[in-house]
Formats: C-alpha cells, structure tokens, sequence
C-alpha cells in the first residue's frame, strides 16, 4: 500500500504554502503603504483647509471694511502689482473718521487701522504668494477687486491657491 492520501500529489502542500505566503507578503505591503500614506493626505488636507479658512477670514475682513469704507485714498494705494496696498478712508461710529490699510509685510496680511497694528489676517503657516487691488470707478460707484493667492507648507510640499472677490463701496451707491 501507498503511504500517500490516494487523491494527492507529491509536493502539492509546499506549492499552496508559497502562494499564501506571497499573498500575505503583497496584502502587507499594500497596507503598509496605507498606513505611511495617511499622515501624508492628513497633512496635505490640513494645509488645504488652513489656506482657505485664511483667504475666508482676510477676504471677509477686507469686504467689510470697503463696504463700510467712505473713500480709496490713492495716495497711499497701490493698484495693479502684487505686493498691493489698500487705504480706506473709514467712518467713526462716534463721528469723525480713520484710515484702514490693507498691506503684505514679510509674506503676512496685515492691517493697520487709525495707525494701530492689528493681529495679522492668515492662519499661522499661512503666506501670501501674491496679493493684487484694482480699483473699478464709473460714473456711479467705486468697486475694488482684490485677488488674494496664498499658500501653505505640508509635509508633501505646498498647497497653493488663489481667491478672487470683487466689492463695490455701499456709500457709492446708496445716495
């Protein structure tokens, strides 16, 4: 009589044991990159979000104050070039009025109000790429449109984005 199972071959349990084995080497590897990938996309989304929770917080700050703003003072605006410059003439609440600027000081928005510095405008880590104003004056109102891009370090590089409004001083068309 045969030693060997009737139904079986020589070798057979070593062929299936090499496939399992480079089975379970591929499924580990697969996991292994997934598992070294998350705090990549982790970072890359934190510097994503951080970027355009700045550009909401800046743009909001400065759509605020031109709507609220009486007067551009050209003087001391820069149009059209990036670093630009935006000086508003602003009402009082108590009566009277103050200067708001808009300004980039070592790749950080900032604004400086009635000659006092404020906090800067961008989540820390956050810089500006590039920061435009044009002035857009008919023969009825006065609009700014500020272009804003920013950007933000990650452990995979940098996020990058640029935003865009557009805003028309409300004194200018409420007479």
């Amino acid at each position: 009589m045969s030693r060997y199972h009737n139904g079986g071959t020589r070798g057979e349990g070593l062929i299936e044991s090499i496939i399992y084995i480079a089975l379970l080497t591929a499924m580990l590897a697969v996991l292994t990159n997934l598992v070294v990938s998350i705090p990549k996309v982790s970072s890359s989304l934190k510097a994503s979000r951080d970027t355009a929770r700045s550009a909401s917080i800046a743009l909001e700050t400065m759509t605020r104050e031109v709507r609220a703003a009486t007067a551009v003072v050209d003087a001391s605006s820069t149009f059209g070039s990036s670093p630009g410059v935006l000086a508003l003439t602003v009402p009082l609440e108590a009566g009277g009025s103050t200067t708001t600027e808009f300004f980039v000081e070592n790749n950080i928005l900032k604004t400086r109000g009635n000659g006092i510095w404020s906090q800067p405008l961008l989540f820390s880590g956050t810089r500006v790429n590039s920061l435009i104003f044009n002035k857009i004056t008919t023969g009825e109102s006065t609009a700014i449109r500020i272009t804003l891009t920013l950007e933000t370090p990650n452990r995979t590089g940098t996020t990058t984005a640029s935003f865009q409004t557009s805003v028309i001083m409300r004194p200018t068309y409420q007479d």
